[in-house]
């Protein structure tokens, strides 16, 4: 469901969504996982369900200047065996952005993303088993900018984490530090 509100200013987003899974198929520790394969192996979930809500508000605090984004997403995700959560799949998450766009051909977009556990696993050399276990929730800071070139160029420079936090997506593998992209988009 998307609704404008206030003249437009306001745009209101809600979707539900249940999705069923046959066969889905996952990678990370799992006991079936050979002694070999100690970073993971691709496995099957025979019958797996995710189901929740997102939302999405886009709200213009100064008409055609500055507008406030934000999103949020719960989602159960799990094994309908087993009935454990699916790895690496968070329960909460959301991103909180201000899009200035005041200067001719530019924009420029300060965004924060929040994410919560996720269930992980890993492997355990004492025992020769996979050990699940939570991954902490982070929060990380972006900067995106553009400038229009033409009507079908895009210079771009994005800059992520920029406050240089420290999380993981992965259980023992750490994401990169602060990071910087420059490119251009086309489009015909």
């Amino acid at each position: 469901i998307d609704q404008d509100l206030f003249d437009k200013r306001l745009t209101a987003s809600l979707t539900v969504f249940d999705v069923h899974y046959d066969n889905l198929i996952g990678y990370g520790q799992v006991a079936t996982c050979s002694v070999n394969q100690i970073f993971g192996c691709y496995y099957n979930v025979d019958r797996a369900h995710s189901y929740g809500v997102e939302q999405a508000l886009r709200f213009g605090l100064i008409p055609d200047q500055l507008q406030l984004h934000t999103s949020y997403t719960f989602q159960i995700a799990q094994d309908d065996k087993t009935h454990l959560a699916l790895l690496r799949r968070p329960q909460h998450q959301g991103m909180v952005s201000l899009v200035y766009s005041g200067i001719e051909r530019v924009e420029i977009e300060p965004r924060l993303y929040l994410t919560g556990h996720r269930a992980d696993s890993y492997w355990d050399d004492a025992s020769f088993s996979a050990i699940r276990t939570r991954l902490a929730p982070y929060a990380r800071f972006d900067l995106r900018t553009s400038y229009k070139l033409t009507d079908s160029v895009t210079a771009y420079l994005r800059a992520e984490n920029l406050t240089n936090a420290h999380y993981q997506d992965v259980y023992n593998y750490g994401i990169t530090g602060r990071a910087v992209y420059l490119g251009a988009k086309a489009s015909w």
